[in-house]
C-alpha cells in the first residue's frame, strides 16, 4: 500500500492524475506492513518526510497523513503520541468535523477515548482496527 503511494507521488511529480469515482480494482489487507499499526505510522512519516517540500502547501492531504499516524499510533499503544498527531491534523484542516471529534476524545483520556469509538463502531455495525492504548 504504501508502496504505491511512494510510487504515485513520485509521478504526480511529473503528471497529473485525474479522480475517478469508480473503483477500479479490490484489495486486501494481509498480515505486512499495513496490518501492523505501528509500521503503518513509519511509512507514512517516511514518506512525508522524503516529500516534505511538495507536500506541505496540500492542506487537506497533510490533514489526513497526521491524522492517521495518529490513530495507527494509538492503535498500537501509543496514546500520547498519537494524540498529537491527531491535534496537528487540526493545524492543516481545523474545521474537520472527524478530526476535532477525535481530538476531544483524545484529550478526554485513553479509557473514554476507547469506549467511545468502541461504542460507536458497534451502533455502526463495523468492526475496525482496534484501537486501545
Amino acid at each position: 500500500r504504501f508502496i504505491d503511494l511512494d510510487l504515485y507521488l513520485r509521478l504526480s511529480l511529473r503528471y497529473r492524475f485525474h479522480h475517478l469515482k469508480e473503483a477500479l480494482v479490490r484489495y486486501y489487507i494481509t498480515a505486512g506492513i499495513s496490518a501492523n499499526s505501528y509500521n503503518e505510522f513509519l511509512a507514512r512519516r517516511m514518506l512525508l518526510e522524503k516529500y516534505a517540500e511538495y507536500l506541505q502547501d496540500d492542506h487537506r492531504f497533510m490533514a489526513y497523513q497526521n491524522f492517521s499516524m495518529g490513530r495507527a499510533l494509538i492503535a498500537s499503544g501509543s496514546f500520547d503520541e498519537g494524540r498529537r498527531y491527531i491535534i496537528k491534523s487540526l493545524k492543516y484542516h481545523p474545521t474537520r468535523a472527524i478530526y476535532l471529534l477525535y481530538a476531544a476524545l483524545s484529550l478526554l483520556g485513553s479509557r473514554t477515548y476507547t469506549r467511545v469509538l468502541g461504542l460507536y463502531n458497534v451502533l455502526r455495525g463495523k468492526t475496525a482496527k482496534k484501537e486501545s492504548p
